[in-house]
């Protein structure tokens, strides 16, 4: 575990000095609490996203508050413009239930299309994810280092497995968000996060729909650059 935690500083040490635009995406789900803590002790002022789609729950909303404070973090929101737009908002989202009818478009709509422009106006170069392989299948091929076009992500706690994970968050008293002790293993919106007693770990996320133990879309995207989708393109196409 001690090599581990070294390994992953040192990894996150040559890449801050490797990037100038450089920040953490921060769910506050257990693993990003890890690598939020582990880029503090580097560089404590770092920027952090937050994809926050309208569906979090409230504890959500609540931990990261806290954390946020406790930690002084430098955070941006990353929410969908749609949210301002309250009749769109009730006949394409609401009264659908568009997170069951179609969660793959609920979650381009609120995560990926959101993260995307924030990459664009930020004129990011990469970014730190608390990515880990023994997620899911899918999770298991990526690399440290993963190219996304011309954007790149960074996996720092990778290799951590998820009883890593539990032993490094009781080892430092970090804080952790109440649904793990609830039986949920993975976080995500709230109508699309359950308990999960199944063997993979995310499990839990979009169930009873297609996307079952699956991504939202984030980590298969091209960000950035030449054939990143453009949101104009993605408005028409949910209003058509």
């Amino acid at each position: 575990m001690d090599e581990k935690v070294e390994k992953a500083l040192d990894f996150i040490r040559e890449n801050i000095k490797k990037y100038e635009r450089i920040a953490t995406v921060n769910s506050f789900g257990k693993d990003s609490i890890i690598l939020q803590h582990l880029v503090n002790q580097v560089d404590p002022n770092i920027l952090v996203l937050w994809i926050k789609p309208p569906f979090l729950p409230k504890e959500t909303v609540k931990f990261a508050n806290k954390v946020i404070e406790m930690w002084k973090l430098n955070v941006e929101a990353v929410t969908s413009k749609f949210e301002k737009d309250s009749e769109w908002m009730s006949n394409v989202v609401y009264k659908p239930e568009l997170w069951k009818t179609n969660p793959e478009l609920c979650c381009q709509i609120f995560k990926v299309q959101p993260i995307m422009q924030a990459v664009q106006e930020l004129d990011l170069q990469a970014w730190f994810s608390g990515m880990r392989k023994t997620e899911s299948e899918k999770r298991s091929m990526y690399t440290p280092v993963w190219r996304q076009g011309p954007f790149t992500k960074l996996h720092p706690i990778l290799e951590f497995t998820e009883a890593d994970v539990w032993r490094y968050l009781a080892a430092r008293n970090l804080p952790v968000h109440s649904w793990y002790g609830e039986g949920y293993r993975s976080l995500g919106c709230d109508p699309c996060s359950a308990p999960n007693t199944w063997y993979a770990e995310r499990g839990g996320r979009w169930k009873d729909t297609m996307m079952e133990g699956g991504d939202c879309g984030i980590h298969c995207e091209v960000l950035k650059g030449k054939g990143a989708p453009q949101l104009t393109q993605m408005i028409k196409h949910i209003k058509k």
